[in-house]
């Protein structure tokens, strides 16, 4: 039920709460600009896996960035999850939280090469403001200051992202070649009808039904430019219906920490806010991803000519 707009409005000090929150992922994102820390080059025998991206890739919402503090990489986002239970694969996992498709050009693209067999990417978010819209949202004053910075992400979806994206695939095309690349997309965060609870924290029947429309339009946008790249999309919102951040078994997080008081969600951190927790990843983006990768052609490795073969003169 919608909240009349003179009984809509949060406190100043939740306001400059959440930007600090939400800006968080964009600064070290922005920290850790250089290239990652990886651990060397997959083993060439098994199909070669690089998984870049922003938040939604790196596992923010997990509570566990156990991989890499700096862009909060973690053993329970999907990557990991899809290395281990798929057979023979070998990843390189340097996605960023706070990421954006320049960002991605610049520093995490170093691992793609011709051997390359399979890319994950989620990215967007961060090009059309996500951390600020939420800020704007969850601690705004009305209605109508959520309105106001949907319609300003509204615009940059239509205007700014598409050559930003296209940009970005390109330079991954150019790398790969012959890769299959999985473009993964973003969940909404309420429920339709919208049913409010506390992680919600005071969002309105209209914003939230704002908010789903951004999470949607963004995605038509990524969907969009994935295909016009010869790309495959992945779109995890059916997925993530009836996972809500106010469901009996949620697969998003609302806030992460109680408003006013400064206390965090046990198992959480303030950054996980309006992220996948590790349900969302394991159940809701883990089993799509795999999927999409079994459903591709056979990757570079499995056409490669095994060494014995070839050594003794064996046809492939």
């Amino acid at each position: 039920m919608s909240v009349p707009p003179s009984q809509h409005r949060r406190p100043r000090s939740l306001l400059a709460l959440l930007t600090s929150v939400l800006f968080l992922l964009t600064a070290t994102g922005a920290a850790a600009a250089g290239p990652p820390d990886d651990r060397g080059k997959p083993d060439r025998g098994r199909d070669a896996y690089v998984a870049i991206g922003d938040s939604f890739a790196s596992g923010v919402g997990t509570g566990l960035p156990d991989l890499d503090l700096g862009c909060y990489r973690s053993s329970a986002a999907y990557p990991p999850i899809v290395d281990v239970e798929r057979f023979d694969t070998s990843l390189e996992f340097v996605a960023c939280g706070g990421a954006t498709t320049a960002t991605v050009t610049a520093t995490q693209l170093h691992p793609l090469d011709r051997q390359t067999d399979f890319v994950t990417l989620s990215v967007g978010g961060n090009d059309i403001g996500f951390g600020s819209l939420v800020a704007a949202c969850v601690g705004g004053a009305t209605d109508e200051v959520c309105l106001g910075a949907v319609a300003v992400a509204e615009g940059a979806i239509a205007g700014v992202l598409p050559a930003r994206l296209d940009a970005t695939y390109d330079a991954v095309r150019e790398r790969v070649r012959r890769a299959e690349v999985i473009v993964v997309g973003y969940p909404r965060f309420f429920s339709e009808p919208y049913v409010p609870c506390l992680q919600s924290s005071g969002i309105s029947a209209t914003e939230a039904a704002a908010l789903n429309g951004v999470a949607d339009q963004l995605d038509a946008v990524i969907a969009n430019r994935a295909a016009s790249a010869g790309f495959t999309y992945v779109s995890v919102v059916e997925s993530f219906t009836g996972h809500d951040m106010c469901a009996a078994e949620p697969w998003v997080n609302g806030l992460t920490f109680v408003p006013g008081l400064g206390q965090v969600v046990p198992g959480t951190t303030p950054s996980d806010s309006y992220h996948p927790n590790r349900a969302g990843y394991r159940e809701g983006f883990t089993p799509l991803v795999s999927d999409a990768m079994e459903e591709r052609r056979p990757s570079v490795s499995q056409v490669r000519v095994p060494e014995h073969t070839a050594r003794h003169g064996i046809p492939a």
